[in-house]
């Protein structure tokens, strides 16, 4: 073997050595003739006491949350899996961006028998996941390979592998989408859910129909919209296509996303639904216009532009009133003068 101290350590693992538990369920004990030495035994005793204390307070803590993190849906009915889930978890640096409960696989080790564990319990509880077919990871790998750094990845391949399992041609799916242009290189995967989401809206809802996707202009947006929309905005299955949004027009204009978001909330009408004002559900639908028209080229007529209508939701019609100077200049178009 190249590595003999390595080697020699995995042979010991097994010995009487280590036959007191250690802190965590993966870690080894002090061996005894380091706990019995007069001056390392009381440190490495002391270190162990400080890691079970702070183990403790993440598990306590874990499910006092008002709601679950992401990561956390598929094991709520269980609260000691959660927890446990909670301190690996913390102990592994695991990012809240990562919805695999357990984090991603590690290599060979005593971890990684403690990690197999929490996913078989994991399984057991919620059901095993999807995997992606290899084709589609491999052509998303050759067109896009920035998608896997966006935080809305994970919940983009979950929605992907579920439609895959429910027979649709996601292959094809994405071939067309990803034929509509080069994605931005701010959240990339939240724009191609949004060619996407069409398709496969429904699936979307079943999977997952509350989106922890938090940009930086989250807080922003929640204090520009009443009470009664905010949180509407934010779990709505609208939520990736806003986020795309938003991410589009800020890189073809150039401006940051809170001044599009106060732009854009002005030209919509969030009074209330019985005196004329738009649903909350229908909001982040119409954000999401209204941003694409805001990074929209200028007509080159000096007349007003004509008032149009556009259907949404539920027969829902926007009316787009004549524009002045516009508010922001692109520095790029979208091909043909509309969104993809």
């Amino acid at each position: 073997a190249r590595d003999v101290a390595a080697v020699l350590g995995w042979r010991l693992e097994d010995s009487d050595l280590f036959g007191t538990p250690g802190p965590l369920p993966w870690l080894i004990g002090v061996p005894q003739p380091l706990a019995a030495h007069p001056r390392w035994g009381p440190y490495l005793q002391a270190r162990a006491e400080l890691i079970g204390h702070y183990a403790t307070m993440v598990s306590d803590q874990a499910t006092l949350t008002a709601e679950p993190p992401r990561w956390a849906i598929p094991v709520r009915d269980d609260p000691g899996l959660w927890r446990d889930l909670a301190v690996w978890r913390a102990a592994n640096d695991i990012p809240d961006a990562d919805l695999t409960p357990a984090g991603a696989p590690l290599a060979a080790s005593r971890e990684r028998n403690h990690q197999h564990h929490l996913e078989e319990c994991v399984d057991r509880l919620a059901g095993p996941r999807v995997a992606l077919p290899a084709s589609t990871l491999e052509l998303l790998d050759q067109r896009e390979p920035g998608l896997a750094g966006d935080p809305f990845w994970p919940v983009l391949a979950q929605r992907l592998s579920v439609a895959a399992h429910r027979s649709h041609d996601v292959h094809q799916l994405l071939v067309t989408a990803l034929e509509q242009g080069r994605l931005p290189d701010e959240r990339p995967a939240a724009a191609l859910w949004f060619r996407l989401a069409g398709q496969l809206r429904l699936v979307s809802a079943e999977v997952d129909a509350d989106i922890r996707l938090r940009p930086d202009w989250t807080d922003h947006l929640v204090r520009l919209l009443p009470d009664r929309v905010g949180h509407r905005v934010l779990t709505s299955p609208d939520w990736p296509e806003l986020v795309a949004a938003v991410a589009d027009s800020a890189t073809h204009t150039g401006l940051p996303a809170p001044d599009l978001l106060d732009q854009a909330v002005a030209l919509v009408d969030l009074g209330d639904p019985a005196a004329g004002g738009l649903p909350a559900d229908a909001v982040p639908a119409i954000l999401s216009i209204r941003l694409y028209e805001l990074a929209a080229p200028t007509p080159a007529s000096d007349e007003p532009e004509p008032q149009r209508g556009r259907v949404l939701h539920g027969g829902l019609r926007l009316r787009t009133a004549p524009r002045a100077a516009p508010a922001c200049r692109p520095r790029r178009c979208w091909p043909g003068g509309r969104p993809p």
